[in-house]
């Protein structure tokens, strides 16, 4: 089960921020590229980045800040935004971001997915199936009068050989996620899933990693990591604590050192 950081961006920064542990001084990174750098760090293999300007408002604003992302980071990037149009997506794939994952071109621009996959690869583009109650989500606002399924259906019938799924409404909950609409949409497909949203706790990995044999063979996590809600991250936050006080005393001595001229 591959595990994905999740980074939410609003207004040119991120919408959530690493909490700190007791005893450190560390302020997390409210900017994109470092919060990026910090979750690779701790060994990330994959970063999926939510453009919310993006998905609301239909805009580029956030470019310049998903780009430096992809330009300081090693790893693939995944993005998800509204993506108006297929030039709009060849943009950022040619900018550098890996996969980006469509939903709405499914429905009202099938022919500018086809046009994608056939450019860049199904490892390039992937279906977006963004739920409410067993039917599809227009991009967090509306809800289309199509069965999930029948949706994801669609989307494999243009040639998309992945599906990245998340409910709304278990999406923050902290619940875990809607185990059985996944479950549903797996057997239903036979395609590779990709679950986001709700995961609270290890035990809901390891539910999820029960599935992996249904395809459900990686999980973007967001709130639960910036909460520090697992027990490895714990460990990454007390070496981030005693490299932060090396640091401090690195810089004490060198500053004792200055006051007697030896440095």
């Amino acid at each position: 089960m591959l595990v994905i950081p999740a980074i939410e961006i609003e207004n040119h920064r991120c919408y959530r921020t690493v909490a700190a542990v007791a005893g450190a001084d560390t302020i997390y990174p409210t900017d994109p590229a470092e919060t990026a750098r910090l979750w690779r760090t701790e060994n990330a293999k994959t970063i999926h980045v939510t453009d919310y300007d993006g998905l609301y408002a239909g805009r580029m604003d956030n470019f310049d800040e998903i780009v430096s992302i992809v330009q300081r980071v090693e790893i693939p990037l995944m993005l998800l935004a509204r993506f108006a149009d297929e030039a709009e997506c060849r943009q950022w794939l040619d900018a550098g971001v890996y996969r980006i994952v469509v939903h709405d071109l499914i429905l009202h621009k099938p022919d500018a997915v086809v046009n994608l996959l056939a450019d860049y690869g199904a490892s390039r583009v992937m279906a977006g199936v963004i739920t409410r109650g067993g039917r599809t989500s227009r991009t967090w606002r509306d809800i289309e009068e199509l069965d999930s399924v029948d949706f994801a259906m669609r989307a494999v019938e243009l040639g998309c050989r992945r599906l990245f799924f998340t409910d709304r409404d278990y999406e923050g909950a902290m619940r875990g996620p809607n185990f059985e609409e996944l479950t549903r949409l797996a057997r239903a497909t036979k395609t590779p899933i990709t679950s986001a949203g709700g995961v609270a706790s290890v035990e809901h990995l390891w539910r999820l990693q029960e599935l992996e044999s249904e395809g459900i063979d990686s999980v973007v996590i967001g709130r639960a990591f910036y909460e520090n809600r697992f027990p490895c991250q714990q460990l990454w936050r007390d070496v981030e604590v005693e490299r932060q006080r090396s640091h401090d005393a690195h810089d004490d001595d060198v500053s004792t050192s200055r006051l007697h001229g030896d440095a």
